[in-house]
């Protein structure tokens, strides 16, 4: 991999790292995102065609290879509050991505980007560098996340599951965690998202919630 690729990938993976996402799993994949199957790329240039099939042809290598279950796009040159708009505006124009309907609370638009996976809908967390995202999602660079396989047949699980239809990042595999390690940092998730937040999370800062825009954006579902 290129050096300036995994440059960001490192600089991303230290939010993770440094527990500023709150997620304690994902603070614990961070360490080691190959062994829980947590694949990065990079993704810079014009939010083209060419580019959109670059996305495409990652999904469905990723969705192809066993040691692969959770992805993450990152793109550096998407930077303020435009960018974003115009990002969405660009990736669901792949027949891979579409968007639920928006619900606008207290001047922003909760947008719900989802990605078609084995007949599935796979929830996409997003993170960008900007200072009207919830906390939790304010990371050193535009990061779209989400699953691309199907939800492991977990036994003795304390996570409710989701609907048949649906994939969530949460999802991701934790091979060798015990389950009181694991109903631990479950717990101590919820807590430490509180404090980074200040507050219970939200509508605006929920799972189900990509990324908000103020409403005034150029994206519009």
């Amino acid at each position: 991999m290129e050096k300036w690729k995994r440059q960001i990938i490192d600089e991303q993976l230290d939010f993770y790292k440094e527990g500023l996402a709150g997620c304690k799993f994902a603070q614990y994949a961070a360490q080691n995102p190959e062994s829980h199957f947590w694949k990065h790329d990079v993704f810079i240039g014009e939010l083209n065609d060419d580019l959109l099939k670059s996305v495409e042809n990652f999904i469905n290598y990723a969705e192809t290879t066993d040691d692969i279950s959770t992805v993450s796009l990152i793109f550096p040159e998407v930077k303020t509050e435009q960018d974003l708009a115009r990002f969405l505006n660009w990736i669901v124009q792949s027949e891979r991505f579409f968007l639920e309907p928006d619900v606008e609370i207290e001047g922003f638009r909760c947008i719900h980007l989802r990605v078609n996976v084995d007949e599935q809908k796979s929830w996409v967390s997003g993170f960008a560098p900007l200072n009207f995202m919830p906390l939790t999602r304010q990371s050193p660079y535009t990061e779209i996340v989400f699953r691309v396989k199907k939800r492991p047949d977990y036994k003795d699980n304390i996570q409710p599951k989701p609907p048949k239809d649906e994939i969530h990042v949460a999802d991701m595999e934790m091979p060798g965690m015990s389950k009181d390690e694991f109903t631990k940092k479950w717990r101590e998730s919820f807590v430490a998202t509180k404090e980074r937040l200040g507050h219970d999370t939200d509508e605006l800062s929920a799972a189900k919630v990509t990324y908000i825009l103020p409403v005034n954006s150029e994206s519009k579902n």
